[in-house]
C-alpha cells in the first residue's frame, strides 16, 4: 500500500470503513456545494429578501427539527439502507430541481421546497452514517475513524465546497446541482460496496480461510514442543460462569469439534512457556480449554485453572492470551491478503520484561 495511503488510512480500519469514508467525502463535497448554490439560485429567481433568506434557513433548521427523529430510526431500522434510501431521495430531488433549472419552470418557492427536501435528507443519511462507523471499526480506532469523517466534512464540506458551487453556478445555474447529483449518486454506490466487502469477509471466517495467531504464556512446557490438539467441547457451566469441558462418550450429538496447533517460542525453565497456538476451528474458549487439557492452562485464566500458575511470581493476575496476528484474503479481486499485527497489550509487555523474554525478535514473518 502507498505509505501516505496507510498513514492517513491505515489497513487496520477496514475495507467497509473505506467504502464508508469514501462515500461520506464524496456526498459531503456535493452538499458543499450546494451550501453555496441554493441561496445563489433561489436569489436568482426572487428579489424577496424573506424568500432569499428562508435558502439560508432551510441549511440549518432541519438538523434542528429532525435530528432527533433520524437518531431514534437509525436505532430502529437497517442504517445502510437509510443512508442508501436518504441519498437516493436526494439523487431523485436533484434531477427533477436540475430539469425544472434547464427548463426554465423553476420558482423561488418550488427551489425551496427542493432546498428543504434536500437538507432533510442530508439529516438522515449524515445522522445514521456517524452510527455506522462504531459497527466497522474496533474502540480503539474509533477516535481515528471519526476524526477521518470529520476531515471530509470540514475540508469538503465547509471548505472546498461553497466556492466550489458558488464558481459552477457563475458558469450556469444547473452545473453545481448537477454536480452535486452525481456526488450523491457516487455516495449511494460507494456506501452499498461496504456490503459486499463485509459479506465477503464474513464468508472468510465461516469457511476458515482467515489465518488467525494468538500468543500465550502457559504453565510449564508442553511436550513435543510442537503439536496438535483435537478434543471435542461441550458448553458446561461453573461458579465462574460459562465455561466449555472436554466431550465425555455419549455426548457426540452436542459436542464441537476442536483442534488448535501449538508451538513453543520460548521457555522460561520449566516453569512456563511463550506458545504460538493457531486455532483451526473457531469455538468458544477453545485456545484456553485446549491448553488446560494437555496440562498446561493459560496463565491468569481463572476459568481453567490458569490464575494458580505462578501466583507468587510477581506476575499480574490477567489472562495472558493475545490475538497476535490475523491473515485474511482481501474482498477486492487482485489485492495482497489484509495482513494485521498487534503488539502485546501492557501486562503481557511487562510479563515479558519481568521473565526475559523478547518479543521484538520475532516479526510477523517468522512467527
Amino acid at each position: 500500500m502507498i505509505p501516505l495511503v496507510e498513514t492517513f488510512l491505515p489497513a487496520r480500519l477496514g475495507v467497509p470503513f473505506r467504502w464508508l469514508l469514501s462515500s461520506s467525502w464524496t456526498t459531503n463535497l456535493g452538499d458543499g456545494i450546494a451550501a453555496a448554490a441554493g441561496p445563489l439560485l433561489v436569489a436568482s429567481l426572487t428579489r424577496d429578501p424573506f424568500l432569499v433568506s428562508l435558502a439560508a434557513l432551510l441549511s440549518w433548521a432541519p438538523p434542528l427539527a429532525f435530528g432527533l427523529y433520524a437518531g431514534v430510526l437509525s436505532d430502529r431500522l437497517h442504517r445502510r439502507r437509510i443512508v442508501m434510501a436518504a441519498n437516493g431521495i436526494r439523487a431523485v430531488v436533484l434531477t427533477l430541481l436540475i430539469a425544472a433549472i434547464v427548463t426554465g419552470a423553476v420558482g423561488a418557492v418550488a427551489a425551496l421546497a427542493a432546498l428543504g427536501l434536500l437538507a432533510t435528507a442530508e439529516v438522515f443519511a449524515d445522522n445514521t452514517s456517524s452510527t455506522l462507523t462504531p459497527m466497522l471499526v474496533g474502540r480503539d480506532d474509533l477516535a481515528l475513524a471519526n476524526s477521518r469523517l470529520q476531515t471530509g466534512f470540514i475540508t469538503l464540506n465547509q471548505l472546498a465546497g461553497p466556492p466550489l458551487g458558488a464558481a459552477l453556478f457563475a458558469a450556469g445555474r444547473a452545473w453545481p446541482f448537477l454536480a452535486e447529483a452525481i456526488l450523491v449518486t457516487a455516495g449511494v454506490l460507494l456506501v452499498a460496496k461496504h456490503r459486499y466487502a463485509a459479506a465477503k469477509l464474513g464468508r472468510t471466517f465461516q469457511t476458515r480461510s482467515a489465518a488467525k495467531t494468538y500468543w500465550a504464556l502457559v504453565k510449564g512446557v508442553p511436550k513435543p514442543p510442537q503439536g496438535k490438539v483435537e478434543a471435542a467441547l461441550v458448553k458446561a457451566t461453573g461458579p465462574d460462569g460459562d465455561r466449555v469441558r472436554k466431550a465425555l462418550p455419549g455426548e457426540q450429538d452436542k459436542a464441537m469439534h476442536a483442534t488448535t496447533h501449538y508451538a513453543v517460542i520460548d521457555r522460561v525453565a520449566h516453569k512456563a512457556a511463550w506458545v504460538s497456538l493457531k486455532p483451526v476451528t473457531g469455538r468458544q474458549h477453545q485456545l484456553r480449554a485446549h491448553m488446560a487439557l494437555i496440562g498446561h492452562p493459560i496463565i491468569g485464566d481463572n476459568k481453567y485453572e490458569g490464575d494458580k500458575a505462578l501466583a507468587d511470581s510477581g506476575i499480574e493476575a490477567k489472562l495472558h492470551l493475545h490475538a497476535r496476528r490475523i491473515v485474511i484474503p482481501h474482498p477486492g479481486v487482485g489485492e495482497p491478503a489484509i495482513d494485521v499485527t498487534a503488539p502485546l497489550p501492557q501486562h503481557m509487555r511487562r510479563t515479558w520484561e519481568l521473565l526475559g523474554l523478547d518479543a521484538r525478535r520475532f516479526d510477523a514473518d517468522r512467527e
